[in-house]
């Protein structure tokens, strides 16, 4: 059940104050959603990980007491991991870079990982998810040379690949 109400709040679906007071998330807490990929293009390896690290991710957030909840959506491990002090992005990204670096060496396969901008509004989080998703998308680029990043490391091409997507969706804006 809690996977279902995260699920639907990241893709900001249903009634989003009822899921959040089910997953115990204030209205205004500053958060972020942290997104982890498996770097492979092979489906049958994906499938096989995927699991594995949700599992694992979940087990370490929780061992190490970061309250952050994690689903799969599809290919990409999520998680809504809630921001004690919004200015201060580098303890986030420390974090996230831990996560990233336990799931890499445990399961010895690629993983890429983003933060979205913080967030303090629990409607903003579907948006927040969708950043963390171009994140991943210029990180999955070819020879972009980082596993791990925030919306502030690559707003630029973040900010092309939306021109991009706004293009193919209207090709009479050429």
């Amino acid at each position: 059940v809690k996977g279902d109400l995260l699920r639907s709040f990241l893709e900001g679906e249903g009634d989003i104050d009822s899921a959040a007071a089910q997953l115990g998330i204030a209205p205004r807490s500053p958060t972020v959603v942290v997104a982890l990929k498996l770097a492979s293009n092979d489906p049958v390896e994906e499938e096989f990980y995927r699991e594995r690290l949700i599992d694992l991710v979940a087990m370490y957030s929780d061992a190490f007491r970061l309250r952050i909840s994690w689903v799969a959506m599809g290919n990409t491990a999520y998680g809504l991991m809630p921001v004690q002090d919004p200015g201060n992005r580098s303890r986030v990204m420390k974090v996230v870079t831990r996560i990233h670096d336990h799931a890499h060496s445990t399961l010895d396969v690629d993983v890429l990982a983003s933060v979205s901008s913080t967030v303090t509004d629990i409607r903003e989080i579907a948006s927040a998810r969708r950043e963390a998703e171009r994140i991943l998308r210029v990180l999955s680029s070819n020879g972009f040379g980082k596993e791990v990043a925030s919306i502030e490391d690559v707003q630029t091409p973040v900010t092309l690949l939306i021109l991009q997507d706004a293009l193919a969706r209207n090709p009479d804006l050429v």
